[in-house]
C-alpha cells in the first residue's frame, strides 16, 4: 500500500511538473526562434514515454523488485531535488573553507538571497556556537545587513543576540553598522542597530561618520536620526566642502525637500 501510495504520488508531481515545463517551453519558443516540435520532442514526449514505461511496469507486474524499479524511477526527480537540497546544506556547514577564507556561517549568509531557507541553517550554526565575530569573506554582520532587503531584519537579529559587534572594523575600516545606511532606506534596520550598540559617534579612519555615509545616497532622514544621536560632523567631501556646505549646496539644489531642510537644520543646531 505504501509503495502505491509512493508511485502515484511522485507520478502525480511528475506530470504536474511536466505540463509546467511544456507552456513554459513553448511560450519560450517564439522568442528564441525554438521550433515548437522540439519542446514538444524534449519535454513532453520523451519524459512521457519513460513515465508511461513506469507505469506500465509498475501495473504489469507483481514482483516487488519491478515495483520498486518503477517507483524509483517516477521518483528520481523528485529524489534529484531533495537530495541538492541536503547536498548544499552538508556543503555550507560542513565544506571546506574557499581560497578566500570563508567559514560555514559566512558561506550560510552569502547564500541568504538566493536561498532564504538558508537561516535556518545559521540559526544552527549561531546555537552550535559559531563565532559571529569571525571574518570570512567580510564579517558576518556586514553580510546580514546586506541581505536585509531579500529576507528582512531576521539574520542581523540572530547575530546581535549571539554577540556580534555592530562597531567592528571592515576591512575598510569602517565600523561595520555604516553598511546599514547603503542597504535600505527603511529606518528600523539602523534604529535596530543603534538600539543593539551601535557607536553613533563612531568615524572612518579618515574622521568621517556614519552622516557622511547617509549624505552620499540622500537618505536625508536616516542621516538627521544620526546626528540627533550625537553623530559628528568633521571631515571634508572630495569638493573639500565641509558637512554644512555640502548640505547648502542639496538644498540650493531641492530647496522644497523637506526632509533635506531637516537634515540642515538639525546640522545647524549642534554646537
Amino acid at each position: 500500500m505504501l509503495l502505491k501510495f509512493l508511485f502515484w504520488g511522485a507520478l502525480v508531481i511528475d506530470l504536474a511538473v511536466l505540463g509546467l515545463m511544456f507552456v513554459l517551453g513553448l511560450a519560450a519558443a517564439g522568442p528564441s526562434k525554438t521550433n515548437p516540435l522540439a519542446v514538444v520532442f524534449a519535454m513532453l514526449l520523451v519524459p512521457g514515454l519513460i513515465l508511461a514505461g513506469a507505469v506500465l511496469l509498475f501495473t504489469r507486474t507483481q514482483s516487488p523488485g519491478l515495483r520498486v524499479l518503477a517507483t524509483l524511477v517516477v521518483a528520481a526527480p523528485l529524489l534529484f531535488v531533495i537530495a541538492g537540497r541536503l547536498f548544499g546544506e552538508a556543503w555550507v556547514r560542513f565544506g571546506p573553507p574557499s581560497p578566500w577564507g570563508s567559514t560555514p556561517l559566512t558561506r550560510a549568509l552569502g547564500q541568504l538571497e538566493r536561498d532564504p531557507g538558508q537561516l535556518a541553517t545559521i540559526r544552527t550554526l549561531l546555537a552550535e556556537r559559531a563565532d559571529p565575530n569571525q571574518m570570512g569573506e567580510e564579517l558576518p554582520l556586514t553580510m546580514a545587513i546586506r541581505a536585509v532587503r531579500h529576507v528582512g531584519n531576521a539574520p542581523v537579529e540572530m547575530l546581535l543576540d549571539a554577540g556580534a559587534d555592530p562597531n567592528a572594523l571592515d576591512q575598510f575600516g569602517r565600523p561595520v553598522w555604516f553598511h546599514a545606511l547603503t542597504t535600505t532606506t527603511d529606518g528600523a534596520l539602523l534604529r535596530l542597530l543603534l538600539e543593539r550598540g551601535a557607536d553613533a559617534r563612531a568615524t572612518t579612519r579618515d574622521g568621517h561618520s556614519a552622516v557622511w555615509a547617509a549624505v552620499a545616497v540622500q537618505q536625508w532622514r536616516l542621516a538627521t536620526m544620526l546626528v540627533q544621536r550625537g553623530a559628528g560632523r568633521g571631515g571634508t567631501s572630495p569638493m573639500g566642502l565641509s558637512l554644512l556646505a555640502t548640505l547648502e549646496e542639496y538644498v540650493r539644489d531641492k530647496p522644497k525637500d523637506d526632509a533635506l531642510a531637516g537634515l540642515l537644520a538639525a546640522v545647524r543646531a549642534v554646537r
